[in-house]
């Protein structure tokens, strides 16, 4: 039996919020690069079927006080676990033992740090940096040695989302301004463990993109794309508003390429090529 059963073990099965669904894990491509620096680049995508796509993840909970001034739990974040195989199952992502917090990824906000419940009823405080999630980022170390990855080793890795409400208070261990998080993806399958080989040959074959650079993001208009992808040019860009209707949509032929989005908001930008693409989210005031 396990000593110590880490991180939203309420979310899978305390009780008080078994009607919680929690916001569905994005879908996660994996590749490893060299190139500006050597680690995993990470692509997260929220699909149309997720519960949180475009990051809107919204639940109404009627176990919060009605006096309280919301009721409903919002996205929050990422937490991207490194595991110690692909056998590792959900509920054993969040022990030490065999998972490890590679890194964590939360929006930006005033909301500086949540209650993760241990077994036991007993709380740990996660610090939030409120520097925004990011659909493409690089994880640099192995999250066990804090030493670089090993060419040629393979590396597991889990992504769940997390949501927050600052008035929850836990009917079982009284404890407030918790975390839930995902058990589920937008497809309704549990969340997998995706293992890639530290190699320049490896990875997702049908995301192999490489690093694309997206900037600046927010905008109040241009976005700059710049791409070190191993696939070369031309690639169709598309960019989708909110209700999924395409606003832009050209080839590009360059590596490094200006696009003016057309009004404010919040857009999906697709890169796409021979059927492969990756998508990025846009906030444009």
């Amino acid at each position: 039996m396990k000593t110590l059963c880490l991180l939203f073990v309420l979310s899978f099965c305390n009780l008080s919020h078994a009607q919680l669904n929690g916001p569905n894990a994005p879908d996660v491509y994996i590749t490893y690069i060299t190139s500006p620096s050597l680690g995993f680049s990470f692509n997260l995508n929220n699909s149309t079927s997720s519960n949180n796509y475009f990051e809107s993840y919204l639940e109404f909970d009627s176990n919060i006080d009605v006096t309280a001034p919301d009721q409903l739990w919002r996205f929050q974040g990422y937490l991207i676990f490194q595991l110690v195989n692909d056998t590792i199952d959900l509920n054993e992502t969040f022990d030490p033992n065999y998972s490890q917090l590679a890194t964590v990824l939360d929006i930006s906000d005033t909301i500086t740090n949540v209650n993760l419940i241990l077994d036991g009823c007993v709380s740990s405080p996660l610090v939030l940096n409120n520097s925004g999630t990011q659909s493409n980022f690089m994880v640099s170390q192995d999250a066990f040695t804090n030493a670089p990855f090993i060419d040629n080793e393979e590396y597991c890795f889990r992504v769940v989302a997390f949501a927050s409400n600052p008035f929850s208070l836990d009917a079982i261990c009284g404890i407030s301004n918790y975390v839930v998080c995902s058990n589920l993806t937008g497809t309704g399958i549990s969340i997998p463990s995706i293992c890639v080989l530290a190699s320049e040959l490896a990875g997702l074959p049908e995301q192999d993109f490489g690093f694309i650079d997206v900037y600046p993001n927010p905008t109040m208009g241009s976005i700059f794309i710049e791409s070190q992808s191993k696939a070369s040019p031309p690639y169709m860009v598309t960019i989708f508003n909110e209700l999924g209707q395409v606003v832009l949509s050209r080839t590009i032929t360059e590596r490094n390429v200006e696009l003016e989005l057309p009004y404010s908001g919040v857009f999906m930008l697709r890169i796409e090529k021979d059927g492969t693409y990756t998508d990025r989210k846009i906030i444009r005031f």
